[in-house]
């Protein structure tokens, strides 16, 4: 490999350390109001929220909404995210922005639902769209399972 070869690709691995160092919950590429949560969905509740063209915009150019969700101890949810509008998609990520699970259409229709074990701890859930131009009203919740 030429000198000027390997200084390019040095600087490019440089380069990438550096955007993707403290990225937090988001992805390194997400954008900057992907930083920030709309809320809490604390678990055994619903909420509601509308996807828009501010909503959070994804790598991948879907939009999404995060919420912040605590888990107190070690337990396996139910969530599920459901809308009339647009094909659901949920995932969710640890604090570090490492994906944790995702899912589309495990719920009915073209919803999503989640059957996972978490470990104690904080996450963030993003309510998004298989479309990139899909925005609307949704539902989440974060639900115990009971064995």
């Amino acid at each position: 490999m030429s000198p000027m070869r390997m200084l390019t690709l040095t600087a490019a691995v440089a380069a990438v350390g550096i955007a993707c160092s403290g990225d937090g919950p988001t992805a390194s590429r997400d954008s900057a109001a992907c930083a920030t949560a709309v809320g809490t969905l604390v678990l055994g509740t619903t909420v509601t929220g509308t996807l828009s063209s501010t909503s959070c915009l994804l790598a991948d150019t879907t939009r999404a909404d995060v919420w912040t969700m605590v888990v107190p101890a070690i337990n396996t949810l139910v969530m599920d995210l459901a809308s009339p509008n647009f094909d659901a998609v949920l995932f969710v990520r640890d604090t570090r922005g490492n994906l944790v699970v995702y899912d589309d259409d495990s719920g009915p229709d073209l919803d999503s639902r989640i059957n996972h074990t978490f470990s104690a701890g904080t996450y963030r859930v993003y309510a998004n769209s298989f479309e990139k131009a899909s925005t609307g009203a949704y539902t989440l919740s974060a639900v115990v399972s009971t064995p």
